[in-house]
């Protein structure tokens, strides 16, 4: 073969073999571009001591964007996150957090191969489409022999990433996501929840931050629930999301997983349109998800039902007004009292005149109800109260027992106007334990006064509140014991009648 004969055969050679390598290139772009979003390349890395195990960017049910990393810490010792931010094509979060379950309230401090789970939120939508962006993690570090970490700033955490924007991320999503550990290994967890129709049928509306009853069918529930209903949470539309629109609920009774009947309080910001329902979300957590408890913030139950009082108790982000519970042995602030003690309640021995009230409602407070838990083994006064020169309740009296020795509450409601007491008097049979006292006003100076006992009217005035504010508060003489657990004010529904709830089936 002459050389020119072989220059030729290397040049026919050498451009067949760029012409299969261009190929194989539009081969293989093709491929990608064309490959579900499960197998698109995505990419991940963090400059520090976390290192990326994932990300993933999609669709929030509720509008706009989520972002989601998972990573794990790689260095001794340990880190507290006290905030996370990230982008997204130039456009910046406008809310995020770390924790070991991705919950909010959850955990955000982790230690040398544990896992956290970041989440950053943007108004913008996303769709099928490769994403790419930065985000920071600002965090304490603690030293190798610490105990406890605290929140903080001191370190930050940098990184990049890259993902497919196809998938829609739910609350389910997020759980599965934080049980994934480190090695590729997943536990799937199922959460189970149901739709709760709140329909007001009166041709006014709730107020906001109505403060919406639910009695709900326990039994039917009962193996969702934790065995104090701590894993039960409410929020607010058809999606379960982890914080963006989780309400706060607050367990009054049968707050356990064997009772008939639960009776939990839902803060409703917006409240109810008229002739209009609100559909809520009643979510089971199950044990695996750091979500098993209350978490005193969001969901939480009465002070005394908890094993250590006020231990799950978050009544004042329930009842937004004037709520109190008896921790501790202090007096609450603007409350006075005399011949009472507190020690997680309040008890009045019954050794003389004694009371305790708390402060006054200054001006106009709108219509509502004033309520207090507790019972007395003999004639004392409970609940509302106005300030004439006396330091008493006078709205409501009641002999009720906390022994068995009473079975029956005469249940006397008082008003007073320029010393002159009006008064109306109802035998109730109550049993012989804590009880619900309310007195209904339309304001400081209407002329309605509505009695009840646990939600059913008892008495009924014409003269109300006439030349004070109201108060709340128990008062009693002679050798009467008394006790008062917690006291509230609450928003009077459309009508008196409070909206009616229907549950859908567990899902």
């Amino acid at each position: 073969m002459s050389l020119r004969q072989q220059t030729g055969s290397e040049l026919i050679t050498a451009y067949g073999m760029v012409m299969l390598i261009i190929s194989v290139a539009i081969i293989v772009v093709l491929l990608l571009v064309s490959a579900p979003p499960a197998v698109i390349p995505k990419s991940c890395s963090i400059y520090g001591g976390l290192q990326c195990q994932d990300v993933v960017y999609g669709a929030n049910t509720l509008g706009g964007s989520v972002l989601l990393i998972r990573a794990s810490f790689a260095v001794p010792g340990a880190i507290n996150v006290s905030s996370f931010n990230a982008a997204v094509g130039g456009v910046k979060s406008t809310n995020g957090y770390c924790t070991i379950n991705g919950i909010t309230t959850g955990t955000s401090s982790v230690r040398e191969g544990g896992t956290i789970l970041c989440l950053a939120y943007f108004s913008t939508p996303s769709s099928s489409a490769p994403y790419s962006g930065t985000f920071n993690v600002s965090a304490n570090y603690c030293g190798v022999t610490v105990t406890s970490c605290p929140q903080g700033s001191s370190y930050t955490f940098a990184g990049s990433w890259t993902a497919e924007g196809g998938q829609s991320i739910t609350s389910n999503y997020i759980n599965q996501a934080a049980q994934t550990v480190p090695g590729g290994s997943t536990t799937t967890t199922t959460i189970h929840y149901l739709y709760v129709n709140v329909q007001n049928g009166q041709g006014s509306a709730t107020a906001a931050n109505f403060q919406q009853m639910l009695s709900i069918p326990q039994s039917s529930y009962s193996s969702y629930g934790a065995s104090d209903l701590g894993n039960i949470r409410f929020y607010l539309g058809n999606a379960v999301e982890s914080s963006s629109n989780e309400l706060y609920s607050w367990c009054e009774s049968g707050c356990t997983s064997g009772s008939s009947t639960s009776v939990f309080w839902v803060l409703l910001p917006s409240g109810i349109a008229a002739n209009s329902n609100a559909v809520l979300n009643m979510t089971f957590w199950p044990s695996s998800t750091g979500s098993y408890e209350y978490d005193k913030v969001y969901a939480g139950e009465a002070p005394q039902l908890s094993s250590s009082y006020a231990q799950y108790d978050n009544g004042g982000s329930v009842f937004t007004t004037s709520y109190q519970n008896f921790a501790n042995t202090g007096t609450p602030s603007g409350w006075t009292m005399s011949g009472a003690s507190i020690n997680n309640g309040v008890s009045l021995p019954g050794t003389g005149a004694e009371y305790i009230l708390g402060p006054t409602f200054a001006g106009s407070i709108g219509e509502g109800l004033v309520s207090i838990y507790g019972c007395s083994s003999g004639y004392s006064y409970f609940g509302g109260s106005q300030s004439v020169g006396t330091k008493y309740p006078y709205q409501t009296s009641t002999a009720i027992g906390c022994d068995s020795s009473y079975s029956t509450s005469y249940y006397t409601a008082y008003s007073e106007a320029a010393g002159v007491s009006n008064y109306a008097v109802t035998s109730t049979a109550v049993t012989s334990s804590n009880q619900i006292y309310s007195e209904y006003f339309a304001s400081v100076t209407a002329s309605t006064e509505l009695s009840y006992i646990n939600y059913a009217q008892v008495a009924s005035l014409g003269t109300q509140f006439s030349g004070g504010n109201p108060r709340l508060g128990i008062y009693q003489t002679g050798t009467v014991t008394a006790y008062l657990q917690w006291t509230r004010l609450r928003v009077y529904p459309p009508g008196g009648v409070m909206p009616t709830a229907s549950f859908g089936a567990v899902h």
